[in-house]
């Protein structure tokens, strides 16, 4: 990337702080790598994994904050019972990514900027989720952020904005016609 325009958190005459566009001066190269993973086992148990490994280089690294890793996986129960009139699916998604310094919010110019004082910790999210397809009815009942209930603290996305907090959702549709 080259002549990369981004926003930055500018400290001005009498220490005054304000989010101002700059532009870099010399090239930034994002490397990314992923490893996936899928195996079935015992018929109806499905594992998932994957790690994506993404580092940023060059003299304007510093423009661009991504998290150096990126981990998501998945352990799943599912089956087509009753004659094929019901599939269910039933499991646990786990997601988590390195600690960086994520680019802050400023909701005056309504603009992510790049920052270097809250710095955005490891965190791992883990959900349980339930799925039901009954002919042409779905229903899906899905448990967010379980390990918040475990640690008694959740997480942020972006500075001094807080990740998905412990709830439960619940939704469903029916197709009426054929």
């Amino acid at each position: 990337i080259s002549i990369y325009t981004y926003f930055r958190e500018v400290v001005g005459p009498d220490s005054v702080r304000s989010i101002q566009p700059v532009q870099t001066s010399g090239d930034i190269s994002v490397i990314q790598g992923d490893f996936k993973f899928s195996y079935t086992f015992l018929k109806h148990f499905i594992l998932r994994a994957q790690a994506i490994y993404t580092t940023v280089e060059g003299s304007s690294a510093d423009a661009i904050r991504v998290p150096e890793l990126l981990l998501n996986g998945q352990l799943m129960y599912s089956n087509i019972l009753y004659g094929g009139n019901l599939h269910l699916q039933l499991g646990v998604d786990f997601h988590q990514r390195s600690a960086y310094f994520a680019n802050g919010y400023d909701p005056s110019t309504m603009q992510f900027y790049v920052q270097d004082e809250f710095e955005i910790n490891s965190f791992p999210v883990i959900d349980i989720f339930l799925n039901v397809k009954i002919n042409r009815g779905r229903a899906f009942l899905k448990f967010n952020n379980l390990n918040e209930l475990i640690k008694g603290s959740g997480y942020f996305l972006t500075p001094f904005y807080p990740g998905q907090a412990s709830v439960l959702d619940l939704g469903f549709d029916w197709i009426l016609f054929d």
